[in-house]
């Protein structure tokens, strides 16, 4: 699970997440608007990995237009906490 906190007060909603395993992206969600999360400063985005042993990297295009990679090696089957930069 990666839980995704926009710059100060900025929502995440819209962001676009990409997770990158052996080379290429093996997965890409985007951030929506969750029924009863109004209040929230975090937004969670999940992901089923199948097999995969573990992720490269995750990439993030926020709704600000920015881009911020976190670089792995990164486990699977955790949460992580991504804030925008």
């Amino acid at each position: 699970m990666l839980r995704l906190r926009g710059a100060s007060s900025a929502s995440p909603i819209g962001a676009r997440v990409e997770y990158v395993a052996g080379g290429r992206v093996v997965a890409r969600r985007q951030v929506g608007s969750t029924p009863g999360c109004t209040g929230r400063s975090w937004h969670a985005v999940h992901v089923g990995l199948g097999r995969i042993a573990g992720i490269d990297a995750i990439r993030i295009a926020w709704p600000s237009g920015a881009t911020q990679e976190v670089p792995g090696p990164l486990p699977v089957d955790t949460a992580l906490d991504v804030t925008e930069r």
